[in-house]
């Protein structure tokens, strides 16, 4: 439940039921290293315990959580953080009744930090470009509850922007922020613009960065070439790019490409090796020569 929603209430789970339950503060802020206790009250004993509950999995290694039971009408529950971020809903109810139970809103976030182009920006399929960002704390964040909360700004000289404001954020993976951006002009990517990119995390504040964006060539998502040869194991030492093979039978080798062939800097890319041929009681090498892999495109050198 994120701030500024109306708070369920133990009313709404059934008409004839009345809460025996209350948290004493519903709204809880804390920052990624700070301590916090909060009271939870029956307003009659029921002979039950009291219990607590999370709506979001939490590393104990960053967040402990415990309840202290001071009688049977009154418990104290301690969160201490030792660099959680993230926003969830905490529980608390006598045991076999948790739909009934009482909740506070916990948000604990600290400044934003530091936010970084990780590489080079990289057009996909001659459509979009993908960007890169090192965000240790935005990322933990976001990936925790609070609300995406980002802009990206052309600083220009002309009239007409490059790219449309409807930019994604495509994924989150571990420390990183993999944004999408999209050209105004269909297929026309831009050589180079000046962006200011504005990320916040709420109600903590936000980190503004300034980059150069220049996109490299076509990055190929991974994808499988199959290689049609009369073979029973291909042997291959590859380098640049990486590929792996992933299904080989005597008449198919399939690979998939898990790189970027771009990184080489003009480079062809190539993979050196041998296939075995399939002839009864004897074997013969065949070498195998990647080219032009753009194009998936590839020859077999007898």
């Amino acid at each position: 439940m994120s701030p500024g929603q109306n708070k369920t209430t133990l009313q709404d789970y059934s008409n004839d039921y009345v809460s025996n339950i209350r948290i004493d503060d519903n709204y809880v802020l804390m920052n990624s290293t700070s301590e916090k206790t909060i009271s939870c009250r029956k307003f009659q004993p029921d002979g039950k315990f009291f219990n607590i509950s999370t709506s979001r999995i939490i590393d104990s290694n960053l967040l402990k959580i415990y309840i202290e039971i001071l009688n049977s009408t009154l418990a104290m529950i301690h969160l201490k953080s030792n660099g959680y971020l993230g926003i969830f809903n905490l529980n608390c109810f006598s045991t076999g009744e948790e739909k009934y139970g009482d909740t506070a809103d916990v948000i604990i976030g600290d400044q934003p930090g530091s936010i970084i182009l990780k590489d080079t920006c990289f057009i996909i399929n001659r459509t979009l470009v993908e960007c890169v960002f090192t965000a240790p704390v935005i990322s933990q964040a976001f990936k925790n509850g609070f609300p995406h909360i980002f802009q990206f700004e052309e600083k220009r000289h002309y009239s007409d922007p490059k790219y449309f404001h409807n930019i994604e954020l495509n994924n989150i993976v571990n420390d990183d922020l993999v944004f999408y951006l999209y050209p105004t002009i269909s297929s026309q990517i831009p050589e180079f613009v000046v962006m200011i990119l504005n990320v916040t995390i709420k109600l903590f504040n936000s980190s503004v960065y300034k980059f150069r964006m220049e996109p490299g060539t076509d990055k190929i998502p991974a994808k499988s070439l199959k290689l049609f040869a009369d073979v029973i194991s291909p042997q291959c030492d590859i380098n640049e790019p990486e590929y792996h093979f992933i299904k080989k039978s005597p008449t198919t080798i399939e690979l998939t490409m898990t790189n970027n062939i771009d990184d080489y800097k003009g480079k062809k890319p190539y993979c050196k090796g041998s296939i075995t041929k399939l002839l009864p009681n004897s074997s013969r090498e065949k070498q195998v020569m990647f080219i032009n892999i753009r194009k998936f495109n590839f020859t077999v050198c007898f």
